[in-house]
């Protein structure tokens, strides 16, 4: 399962002024540190609740408290510990997910890697800024 696609504009015409071998160098740094962010982000732990509280999926019941991790919900640890991320250099992108079963399902009721995406904006908006001033500097 992947998470949404960060588009930037304009990147392109400015890759495009670079020699093929540093404008890789670039864009593959810059996707790995933006897949690093989100991954680190999904992975974040978050405040304990004092009891647990049941949360409903469906028709299901969970009994125990679910909401103990910040964005990924957490009730064994197995979800959070099998999210991997993987930069795909050949295609230009960065994938974050997970290849348990029930990820799809937890997901569809908690988007917590679409959150963790959102909220890793500026960190990643931070890199795309260090990688413009270093193909600026580059010139």
């Amino acid at each position: 399962m992947s998470v949404d696609r960060i588009d930037i504009d304009g990147l392109d015409r400015l890759l495009a002024t670079l020699d093929p071998q540093r404008r890789e160098e670039i864009l593959h740094r810059l996707i790995t540190r933006a897949t690093t962010i989100v991954l680190a982000r999904t992975k974040e732990a978050g405040p304990r609740t004092a009891r647990p509280r049941p949360i409903r999926f469906g028709g299901g019941r969970i009994s125990r408290d679910m909401v103990s991790g910040r964005y990924t919900p957490v009730l064994t640890g197995n979800l959070r510990r099998s999210i991997t991320s993987e930069v795909q250099r050949t295609q230009q992108r960065g994938i974050v997910g997970t290849n348990v079963v029930y990820g799809r399902y937890v997901h569809r009721h908690r988007p917590f890697l679409t959150w963790a995406l959102e909220d890793s904006q500026d960190k990643i908006a931070a890199e795309i800024d260090k990688a413009g001033k270093a193909i600026v500097g580059d010139r």
